[in-house]
């Protein structure tokens, strides 16, 4: 780089040399608790990053990422304070490699911490909107899309979606075969591989959201005002109290 006072310009590219090695910088990312610091990683001369203004994507590398388990921490299940329990997230990276990045960086900056499970349906359960607003619109950016490469069967976690690019925060857990989603685009992420049972006990009673349901919650009111809004006119969400990344072997257990 060559600099003067106002000015910064850059030799124009040339192609990597033979032995060269490649270094990623990771955009900083603040968490309600901790203040957002660099990250560099060595990654390989097969991992292209493209990007535009609101979309971030990766092409995968030769060798797939490999799975991870998260563990969700469950509050007010069936709408009551003392039940609590927790259930076991497996991601597939080799289902879809942008979407589990996504999952997988928002657990590790404690995004899902206090979100209310705000769509409970017979068909699946919805979450993914921060309790802080700001917080909320921090982290609020598009995905490209990934493949459809299984089926959208119960158990099966997947993000919600408004059209192509148009993944962010809000996740879903399918409760019954939604097979008719494959061909609308709804990529699997992951997988509940244990804790099935806590999952069917999430809180019900108020359905669907605004307008499929007059008396459901608003997800713009969500985003705008966030657990305040939920926590007085929808008291009774079951919630979660963490998710954290567990091993393979605690997953088992």
């Amino acid at each position: 780089l060559y600099m003067d006072e106002k000015n910064v310009t850059a030799e124009p590219m040339e192609p990597p040399k033979e032995g060269s090695e490649f270094i990623k910088f990771a955009t900083p990312v603040a968490t309600p608790t901790a203040e957002p610091s660099m990250e560099l990683s060595f990654i390989s001369e097969d991992d292209f990053l493209y990007m535009d203004d609101k979309h971030v994507t990766a092409e995968p590398s030769m060798e797939p990422a490999s799975s991870k388990f998260i563990k969700f921490d469950v509050a007010m299940l069936n709408g009551t304070d003392s039940k609590e329990g927790s259930f076991i997230v497996q991601t597939r990276p080799d289902w879809a490699p942008i979407g589990v990045a996504r999952v997988e960086e928002l657990t590790l900056v404690q995004f899902w911490d206090r979100c209310r499970i705000y769509r409970v349906t017979e068909k699946f359960a919805q979450f993914g909107i921060n309790g802080d607003p700001d917080y909320q619109h921090h982290m609020h950016t598009h995905l490209h899309d990934d493949k459809v490469r299984h089926t959208n069967a119960r158990g099966v976690v997947t993000f919600a979606n408004e059209g192509p690019t148009s993944r962010t925060t809000q996740l879903f857990i399918n409760l019954q075969n939604n097979r008719l989603m494959d061909d609308m685009g709804y990529s699997p992420v992951g997988e509940v591989v244990s804790g099935m049972d806590v999952v069917d006990r999430f809180y019900a009673g108020y359905g669907d959201v605004f307008p499929k349901n007059e008396i459901g919650p608003h997800t713009h009111k969500i985003e705008e005002r966030g657990n305040v809004y939920l926590s007085n006119e929808f008291p009774l969400l079951s919630y979660f109290t963490g998710a954290s990344f567990i091993s393979e072997d605690e997953a088992i257990l």
